[in-house]
Parts: structure tokens; C-alpha cells; sequence
């Protein structure tokens, strides 16, 4: 990989100060859970390759939970990172602190961005605005090397499992291949610490109470398409099944 893949090293430092103050703050604590299977995903960097973080998406503060993974890892801390935000989430401060992290954010409208919308009496939205240029940005970081923060279910899911799930890893490798791009997928499991008998109670912001993130397997684009029997459509399957175990028993609905 050349060395202009890389950020600028105050942008290094002021994501791990990020890390550490997301640790220690009651907002956002969080715990990962088996940090030394990084191992993996750290090598698919290091071969020039870039790296897709797949999680779950239970609540609406995953996306700020996830940076913990890429901001305390020297080795992902220098990468470029994209990732996906609901429209209705975007805050007057997020450009600010997109640029002084170099996280590129894309705004992307889901069911709930609609939903949010009609409630203000806002009309004209069309769900999945937004997905071409995060697709096309996603594509450029991996290229080079670097980060795209990815939740498969595409919206905030009370379980693992969902017929309204779409088709989001098997359609990113598809113009992955398209485009002729690599990568690596490691997948993380995103639950709060404590026991959850109703998610349907924990889908905002949960404000102070803490989650875990359990890593779990890194896989290249090969072995998930290996695994799927070569075939994209069943992309989505294999990615679920290594969230499952990531995951609560009663997340996963088993």
C-alpha cells in the first residue's frame, strides 16, 4: 500500500484521544470482547486490502459505538473510514466532526428517515436516496486500503433476522467485483451489556448504559463467496451466520 492511503498522523492522534474519552464516558461505555481476533483483519490491511466491519443494528447509537474498534487499533487508525448515517440522524456538529476525525459520513434515507419525515408533515423522500454515492465512496476507500463501517439489516432491527432485510453485502460485492475492488469482512457483534428481554424498548439512544462489541471472525471476499456456494444472492445468509453467535440468544431468535 503507498503511504498517501494513509491519514494525516493529527487525525491519527485525534481519533485514539476519541477512543480513550468514548471509553471512559459513561455516554458511551462500551466493552470489546475478544479483541485478540483482530489478528486477521489487521494482516488483510496490511496486504493492501481494504476491510468491511459488518455489525448488527439494535439501537441508534451503533454507529458512534463502532469507531471504538477502528480509532483504538493502530493499525486501523490510520486507514480512511466511510460510513453510513440515517438522514434523520444528521446533527448540525457531525460535518464538523467528520472532517477533524477524516471519517467520511454518508447520509443515506431508511424507513425511519421517511417515517420521521411524515411525522413533520415532509413529503417526497424515496428510501435508499444517498446509497449510490456511499456505494461509490465505499468503493474508493476500499481500494485503497481502507475502512467502511457497514450494517447489513439497513435500518435499526429488534432481531438478527428480518424478510425486510435487504441484499446489502451481496450487492456491494457485486460492484465490488465490478469495479474490480477487494476486501475483507470482520464481523462484530454490537448488544448491550446487560440482559435485554424486549429490544423493542432498547432501539434508541440508551443513554448511559453499556454495550459490548464481540469480534468475531474476519473473512476474505473469497471465503464468503466460498462459503455462499459462489453465489451472491446467498452473500446475506453467510454474513447473518456469523452474526449470530456474536449476538444474544433472543437477538437471534434462538
Amino acid at each position: 500500500m503507498g503511504k498517501e492511503a494513509y491519514i494525516p498522523k493529527r487525525h491519527q492522534t485525534f481519533r485514539a484521544l476519541v477512543e480513550k474519552t468514548l471509553t471512559h464516558t459513561p455516554l458511551f461505555r462500551s466493552e470489546i470482547l475478544y479483541p485478540e481476533r483482530l489478528g486477521k483483519a489487521r494482516e488483510v490491511l496490511q496486504n493492501g486490502t481494504g476491510l468491511c466491519i459488518v455489525a448488527n443494528h439494535p439501537s441508534r447509537k451503533e454507529t458512534v459505538q463502532m469507531f471504538q474498534i477502528p480509532f483504538g487499533d493502530k493499525e486501523f487508525r490510520k486507514r480512511e473510514i466511510v460510513a453510513p448515517v440515517a438522514l434523520h440522524q444528521k446533527f448540525p456538529f457531525m460535518d464538523t466532526l467528520s472532517r477533524i476525525f477524516a471519517v467520511d459520513l454518508k447520509y443515506i434515507v431508511t424507513e425511519e428517515t421517511i417515517k420521521q419525515a411524515e411525522k413533520k408533515g415532509a413529503h417526497g423522500l424515496r428510501k435508499n436516496q444517498g446509497v449510490s454515492k456511499y456505494i461509490n465512496n465505499a468503493l474508493g476507500v476500499l481500494s485503497n486500503g481502507g475502512i467502511l463501517i457497514l450494517f447489513p439489516q439497513g435500518t435499526r432491527r429488534e432481531t438478527l433476522y428480518s424478510s425486510e432485510n435487504p441484499q446489502t453485502i451481496g450487492s456491494l460485492m457485486l460492484y465490488a467485483k465490478r469495479a474490480d475492488v477487494r476486501m475483507g469482512f470482520l464481523f462484530v457483534g454490537v448488544d448491550l451489556a446487560e440482559e435485554v428481554e424486549d429490544y423493542s424498548k432498547t432501539r434508541g439512544f440508551n443513554i448511559f448504559k453499556k454495550y459490548k462489541l464481540t469480534i468475531g471472525e474476519t473473512l476474505t471476499d473469497n471465503e464468503v463467496l466460498e462459503k455462499a456456494g459462489g453465489n451472491l444472492r446467498e452473500v446475506d445468509n453467510v454474513v447473518y451466520k456469523h452474526l449470530e453467535p456474536l449476538v444474544s440468544p433472543k437477538y437471534a431468535g434462538i
